[in-house]
């Protein structure tokens, strides 16, 4: 049998989410639940590991509470796979040695991966889904030494150490992540360091399911040291970095209207000062609920940008980001123009060039975006990013030249496109 180990911090999405899937579950189960929705424990993995401690079964499945099970035998087939492998740990999205990702994850209409016929044995697993033996996890518990981020790369790891085998099954899931808030940034370098630290002696090259490798040592030399000075002095981050150059866009004294409330999509807002204005609106629930739970903005509404309570000129900055490639080609015209009505300073869009993937993984868009339709309509139009293709062709290049390039020939090498109008 499995039991269920899940954190709660937000019974509305467990209810939809989690606790749904597992009611559909043709087979016996154990469901313990961490309530953490006064922030009763301050890292996740005390919080697992007390479930841990607390469930009876032969295996214990950790997962986020936003995750949804797909298939009523779910359950049946991972505890198969599970027996046949024998002693391990075992999850749904990986990160390989080399980089590839390995799992399948339906997410918002994005795919990640790609479905698997049989388990294959991986490097790191994603922490939203990992299925533990009992009497392993019971001599390897969780680190409590990490915060937020990289405990579950750090128990693979452990477990490799000791000859156990760390593997991806192909049973997919649905994770809803744009229910949970923006992540606690702050200890992700100290977690990653911490990481780095106790394995990089045995694995030099450490990999998580982003696809970024941790801590890889670097030769520190003269040049090296002026160039990460020169790209963090006050002007190029504006001229690089995503963040800041959305940022450059909304002043302080600006209102800002952002349409669709993609939590993921908000980091920058939260940067600008707080004595400016702004309001998130969307017809997803969920995503209101997610971006309020974060303080990103100072107002919600619930609405879709079709029938918009706002007078014409009510903000002086309207913000698409994450917005208009989830909608088809009607409902993004529709929402630009509304956009191009309420914004009375500048409207900001962020869309993929071309539909462009933004990593190797697959990826649903209901509508693609290029630059010249933004150009047509008086925006003007930059890269961020390369695309991943380019990225494989430039990837000894000077950091710097990288977003340069992505900047200077959006329709050609850019990932994703900043277009800016700016209303007289």
């Amino acid at each position: 049998m499995i039991s269920v180990v899940c954190v709660v911090n937000d019974r509305p999405v467990f209810g939809n989410s989690l606790l749904t899937s597992l009611g559909e579950q043709d087979t016996e189960y154990e469901l313990v639940k961490v309530d953490n929705d006064r922030g009763q424990f301050d890292s996740i993995p005390k919080a697992l590991n007390q479930g841990g401690l607390n469930a009876h079964g032969e295996y214990l499945m950790f997962v986020h509470q936003d995750v949804s099970l797909v298939g009523k035998s779910w359950l049946r087939r991972a505890e198969r796979f599970c027996e046949h492998l024998g002693k391990g740990v075992f999850g749904v999205a990986s990160v390989s040695s080399d980089g590839d990702y390995l799992g399948f994850i339906i997410d918002r209409g994005e795919f990640w991966g790609a479905p698997l016929k049989e388990p294959v044995e991986t490097f790191a697993l994603d922490e939203c889904l990992m299925i533990v033996p009992r009497e392993v996890f019971l001599g390897n518990k969780f680190d409590e030494s990490f915060h937020f981020h990289s405990y579950g790369a750090d128990l693979n790891l452990r477990l490799k150490k000791q000859g156990l085998g760390v593997y991806v099954i192909p049973c997919p899931i649905y994770h809803n992540s744009a229910t949970t808030p923006i992540l606690k940034a702050g200890s992700l370098g100290t977690d990653d360091a911490l990481l780095y630290k106790k394995h990089s002696a045995a694995f030099p090259g450490l990999r998580k399911t982003t696809g970024t490798p941790i801590g890889e040592k670097r030769r520190e030399n003269i040049s090296s040291y002026l160039k990460l000075r020169f790209l963090n002095s006050a002007f190029l981050p504006r001229f690089f970095n995503t963040n800041a150059r959305l940022s450059a866009e909304f002043s302080q004294e600006d209102s800002l209207l952002d349409l669709g409330v993609i939590p993921r999509e908000q980091q920058w807002i939260k940067q600008v000062q707080r004595r400016s204005y702004s309001v998130g609106v969307s017809p997803r629930k969920e995503y209101l609920l997610a971006s309020k739970r974060a303080h990103v903005h100072k107002d919600y509404v619930f609405s879709s940008v079709g029938n918009l309570p706002f007078r014409a000129g009510a903000f002086t900055t309207v913000l698409l980001k994450g917005t208009l490639e989830y909608s088809d080609k009607t409902g993004g015209r529709v929402a630009l123009n509304s956009a191009l009505r309420i914004g009375s300073r500048r409207i900001v869009a962020v869309v993929p060039n071309n539909g462009s993937p933004s990593d190797g993984a697959y990826r649903y868009y209901a509508s693609t975006w290029k630059a010249e339709e933004f150009r047509a309509i008086g925006f003007e139009t930059s890269g961020l990013h390369l695309r991943i293709d380019v990225r494989f062709k430039v990837a000894g290049m000077f950091p710097f030249l990288k977003p340069l390039l992505a900047r200077l020939f959006p329709t050609l090498l850019a990932r994703d496109i900043l277009c800016v109008k700016r209303v007289p």
